[in-house]
């Protein structure tokens, strides 16, 4: 049996029993529903992963009969929940208009009661439908005459016996009635006044109850006009005629319609397996097979680390400025780098990842019985294709479920080159050393780098370009052939850092701590091989052939016609000086040692008569230079006071007021004195026999004294060699000298260039990096400046300062020492 008719009526206990209700139609439902899993959920359930803020399994089902919908039972969680959004369908069928002609006058009034028994029903029988057809939609028109239509009242009932309102609302005075009830219109029963034509178009009004209450019942079956009036009066309504239009509907079923089930606490999940029973279930009950899925849920992102290495990179360079790790329960499926410019995204880069192996995450995996991968990454920054600017990089990680963790922005730099720069330039403290070591941090501008550090004696004038460097002077200002002679080729072109002659030797000591001798007729100190590691010298007087040097140890050794013998001191000695017939030692301390002849107390006060034979304490402290001469002594304090103490025959130890103070330098000849003041200003006394004392006017901005026997020596800023006393030279012999010496009979300099440069190339870089230049054996108690020009594509810094090299505190010219480098910068710029 497919389909059945029946009916229905109540009894009670005492046999009384209500009308048959109308024939329903039903079709016997035995069929389960189908269902299935739209592609996505099929998708879905094929993945290894599934993740997402919100998972849904969606699918459609039908059911030919009746409706019905999809259960899903979590086992996970323990619960059963059905499926929401399955639609219903139902097939409309073709309208059926049934009608029936009454002219039944109403006589039921007033309408004071709600027993409907009681009014006027007007009967129509609707057999045409199928049986098991039902309504889907209906309407009601009714035909009425009346002097007193507003007081007319009207219901419709159903064959299951539902009543449905028509018109009940009292209206103001009209006659007649002609309308069509349905809830489709908007129109209220209130409208329904006036006199009515009955021949017009009929009035649509919504019924005052809702004819969707009978959505869904039989079409078939006896239906009821209800009518009675409001006002018992003589006035009646007369109900012509009035008819249904149904329009009938199959049974309702569910056709390939959409379900769909959100599943519960997902958030937060990281690789979990959630199982699913699922089956459909129709309105008779009828069950489809149960399906189990598995679902393994990740919606936990990846937790990502990023570690930034550097914020600024050169344009054209490749380098690793981010890495970090990057953990998932799941499997990762990419990890990303975007970066954006100011205005938009510029490139993408997919970054590779190396997971990491270990037996703690072994262990971590085992108990919580899911994949946990922890991998480390590195981002090469490639700038070739990049322009100079400011980028952000963010970082994306994605799994296989989708689920994403997105960084923070991080700031990268490619600048464009700039100007170079140096900073923080140090150097040793003036007079310190014989050698300068320049250090700086040089910052590149981010562009390729030359430094070039140059230094030079610093005045005016330099020495003229000539194979001869080394220049002997007689007595008058003429070249001295004969002692010319006696040079070696080997010793010309040579910066000498001291010279020294008397009578009978000349001695010269290069930058290399080298120091060769050569004999001018009547040497007997006859070194035939020249001396290493010597730091300073000094050469004693004609009367006196002897050589004291000065080792880098600080260790002294005499050398006389019987060879060389150490003289041993208390401590190491800083410089030497050689009198006539006694010699002076200068300590690091500032204390000064003598020995040889105490003649007039020259070493220090005690019996003159007896020689000293090892170095002893004079008694004078706080000293920074020393010099001696015939039997006298001199010494300049370190506050540039001078003290002399020995002979004063010639008022040589008479320390004049301007000596007193701002002194510099000072120098000793036989029996006179000279020294050089702070403002280039010179200082003589003692003997002027041969007009050693007599300074020349022209003589003023000195940078250097030497004196000996009866002659003194100064040289200018502006190159100018000024000698006079007992020895003279033309002021234009030897203009740009580095180096003067005097004896009784000759003069001795060296002109030659001291200029010395080094360079360096430096790769661009984003931080400064240090650099070192050393310049060694400089010229003994010379001023240098120094030269440093930085030089890259955009242009060029240049840095300059003086430096004054470590005096040797004897009677070799001594320049001006400065405490600190003074240092100044200038700029350039070619091109961009």
């Amino acid at each position: 049996v497919t389909n059945v008719s029946y009916r229905l009526r109540a009894s009670d206990a005492y046999g009384q029993q209500s009308d048959w209700t109308a024939w329903y139609g039903s079709t016997v439902d035995d069929q389960a529903p189908s269902f299935d899993f739209d592609t996505q959920t099929d998708a879905m359930v094929n993945a290894a992963y599934v993740g997402g803020t919100t998972i849904a399994i969606n699918g459609f089902i039908t059911d030919t009969l009746s409706t019905a919908t999809v259960r899903v039972c979590d086992e996970s969680l323990g619960t059963c929940a059905d499926a929401t959004g399955a639609t219903i369908t139902q097939t409309t069928l073709p309208p059926i208009i049934t009608s029936a002609t009454d002219n039944r006058i109403v006589d039921a009034a007033p309408c004071a009661t709600t027993d409907f028994s009681e009014y006027d029903t007007m009967e129509m029988s609707q057999a045409g439908a199928g049986s098991t057809d039902r309504i889907a939609s209906l309407s009601v028109a009714v035909n009425a005459t009346s002097a007193a239509a507003d007081t007319l009242n009207l219901w419709l009932q159903s064959p299951s016996g539902t009543i449905v309102p028509l018109l009940t609302a009292r209206r103001l005075a009209g006659t007649n009635l002609r309308a069509v009830f349905g809830d489709e219109y908007t129109a209220t029963t209130d409208i329904l006044t006036g006199t009515i034509d009955m021949t017009s178009d009929p009035i649509t009004v919504h019924p005052d109850g809702q004819l969707s209450t009978l959505i869904g019942e039989p079409v078939n079956g006896a239906w009821n006009l209800i009518a009675c009036d409001q006002v018992n009066d003589s006035t009646k309504s007369t109900v012509v005629d009035w008819a249904i239009s149904f329009t009938p509907a199959a049974p309702l079923t569910s056709t390939n319609a959409p379900w769909n089930y959100i599943l519960q606490k997902t958030t937060n999940i990281d690789n979990a397996l959630r199982v699913l029973n699922i089956r459909g279930i129709d309105a008779s009950n009828n069950s489809t097979t149960t399906r189990t899925i598995a679902l393994r849920i990740d919606t936990r992102a990846p937790s990502l680390m990023v570690s930034q290495r550097a914020t600024t990179i050169l344009k054209g360079t490749n380098a690793i400025l981010f890495d970090g790790t990057v953990n998932e329960g799941g499997t990762l499926r990419s990890l990303t780098a975007n970066i954006y410019d100011a205005t938009s995204l510029v490139t993408s880069e997919l970054i590779p990842v190396v997971e990491d192996e270990s037996t703690e995450l072994d262990r971590l995996a085992f108990l919580h019985g899911k994949a946990i991968r922890t991998a480390s990454w590195e981002l090469p920054f490639d700038t070739t294709s990049l322009s100079t600017g400011t980028y952000k990089v963010q970082f994306i990680a994605i799994d296989v479920a989708g689920n994403q963790t997105t960084s923070d922005a991080f700031t990268v730099l490619i600048p464009a080159v700039s100007m170079p720069e140096l900073r923080s330039i140090q150097l040793p403290a003036s007079g310190s050393s014989s050698a300068l070591e320049i250090t700086a941090d040089v910052s590149t501008g981010s562009g390729p780098t030359t430094i070039q550090t140059t230094i030079d004696i610093d005045g005016l004038v330099t020495a003229p370009i000539t194979d001869t460097t080394l220049l002997v002077w007689d007595a008058a200002g003429l070249a001295d052939s004969s002692s010319q002679a006696a040079i070696t080729t080997t010793l010309q072109s040579t910066v000498f850092a001291q010279l020294e002659l008397n009578d009978h030797v000349a001695a010269a000591l290069d930058a290399n701590g080298i120091l060769n001798t050569w004999d001018l007729g009547t040497d007997t100190i006859g070194l035939s091989e020249p001396l290493y590691n010597i730091l300073q010298f000094a050469l004693g007087d004609s009367d006196n052939q002897r050589l004291l040097t000065l080792n880098s140890t600080g260790i002294i050794t005499s050398y006389t016609e019987l060879g060389g013998e150490t003289v041993v001191m208390e401590v190491p000695a800083t410089s030497v000086a050689a009198g006539t017939f006694h010699a002076l030692a200068l300590t690091s301390n500032g204390d000064v040692y003598g020995w040889g002849s105490n003649s007039h107390n020259a070493i220090s006060i005690g019996d003159p008569t007896l020689p000293i034979t090892s170095p002893v304490r004079t008694g004078v402290t706080d000293v920074q230079q020393i010099a001696a001469g015939l039997d006298f002594s001199m010494a300049l304090s370190s506050s540039g006071k001078v003290y002399a103490w020995g002979d004063n025959s010639f008022g040589q130890t008479v320390v004049p007021t301007l000596a007193n103070s701002d002194v510099i330098q000072i120098a000793a000849g036989d029996s006179h004195a000279i020294a050089l003041r702070a403002d280039g200003t010179v200082v003589s006394w003692g003997s002027n026999a041969a007009g050693q004392t007599t300074i020349p006017e022209d003589v003023e901005d000195v940078l250097y004294i030497a004196a000996n026997a009866n002659s003194s020596a100064a040289v200018t800023r502006s190159g100018q060699v000024y000698v006079w006393g007992q020895t003279t030279v033309d002021v234009d012999c030897c203009t740009g000298a580095t180096t003067i010496a005097l004896s009784s009979t000759r003069t001795l300099t060296n002109a030659v260039s001291a200029t010395r440069r080094q360079n360096r190339s430096l790769p661009a870089t984003v931080t400064p990096v240090p650099i070192q230049f050393s310049f060694g054996g400089l010229v003994h108690g010379r001023q240098y400046r120094y030269t440093i020009v930085v030089t890259n594509a955009v242009g060029s810094q240049t840095y300059t300062g003086l430096y004054t090299s470590l005096q040797p505190f004897n009677r070799l010219f001594l320049p001006q020492i400065f405490v600190d480098s003074g240092a100044t910068s200038s700029s350039t710029r070619r091109g961009k």
